[in-house]
């Protein structure tokens, strides 16, 4: 006959090594959510085109010089078609996305509503092999839903962050960004994440990285992604993107 302590002993050791084998199994899926999903997410270097006075053999040629300006994220959702934040790609010349095998291909952004922080960037050619993201439906999450975002803080490239659905914000939420539902986080956001995409644990993509609420500069814990369903509907419903012209936030990432 098993001893009652010796029995509860044993189930609280099942229960243990049961809680241990789902942890590890949640760490697997998100592993695997990476490795499926990254190739989707581009880094995008503003550029700007400038003439410059060079000398060869032949004498004095004008060529152009192309100068990296900034770094931000965006994702596929065509196959040559990256919806990014607005703030990141306002104001510039061309642009390019580096995507995860170092291909660059150039692109220039069709539309943009800065007052939603949402641009639509079209490449100039499809990569030969990534595909765009699946967008999810955003009011099928809930505060407390696990997420992870993907994107080049401080242009360290496929980086990614993961957290929780802090609090949902309705349009209005914010001053500048004020047509857009927001996603509040704890995943880290910092500059360079914004424009890049918040996958729920499906994988599916449910919002974009915005900004941050912060004294320090970086991130603290309260970022805020524009939801993905308010982005189908300035996008594709109301379709009110008008053209932009720089700005300057010290909260954008």
């Amino acid at each position: 006959m098993i001893h009652p302590f010796t029995r509860f002993y044993l189930v609280l050791v099942f229960l243990t090594c049961s809680l241990n084998i789902c942890q590890a199994n949640e760490q697997e899926s998100l592993t695997q959510l990476y490795k499926r999903l990254h190739t989707s997410v581009v880094v995008l270097k503003m550029v700007s085109t400038t003439d410059k006075e060079e000398r060869n053999s032949a004498g004095k040629f004008s060529v152009a010089e192309v100068k990296s300006k900034g770094v931000g994220s965006g994702f596929l959702i065509e196959n040559d078609i990256v919806l990014t934040a607005a703030h990141v790609v306002h104001g510039t010349d061309q642009l390019k996305a580096v995507f995860f095998d170092g291909v660059e291909i150039m692109g220039k952004v069709i539309s943009s509503d800065i007052s939603a922080d949402l641009s639509l960037v079209q490449l100039d050619k499809q990569h030969p092999s990534f595909k765009p993201v699946v967008m999810g439906d955003s009011d099928m999450m809930e505060i407390g839903d696990p997420v992870f975002i993907i994107g080049a803080p401080y242009n360290i490239s496929y980086t990614l962050s993961r957290g929780i659905i802090s609090g949902r914000h309705q349009e209005g939420y914010d001053s500048d960004f004020n047509k857009s539902e927001f996603f509040q986080s704890d995943a880290s956001l910092n500059p360079g994440n914004s424009g890049g995409p918040m996958f729920n644990m499906r994988g599916e993509a449910i919002g974009i990285a915005s900004f941050i609420k912060t004294e320090s500069g970086g991130s603290q814990g309260l970022g805020f992604a524009v939801t993905i369903n308010s982005a189908k509907k300035t996008c594709w419903i109301n379709r009110v993107f008008i053209p932009g012209s720089p700005i300057t936030l010290s909260k954008v990432v």
